[in-house]
């Protein structure tokens, strides 16, 4: 069984989020850290980033 982290999740939802309309063979690559997240969405080749601030925490 994977555990996911908390980045890992947050990278699955928001890539669903954005995703206008799934398609048949529709894919995600996250890439999940301490410091944030990187994902590939379809046939994206450029990938999208988001970094955490652990300052709250």
């Amino acid at each position: 069984m994977n555990t996911l982290t908390d980045n890992a999740v947050a990278a699955v939802k928001t890539a669903f989020f954005r995703a206008s309309e799934l398609a048949e063979g529709f894919r995600i690559l996250v890439q999940a850290g301490w410091a944030g997240f990187k994902y590939l969405m379809g046939l994206e080749s450029v990938s999208r980033e988001r970094r955490c601030d652990h300052r709250d925490r």
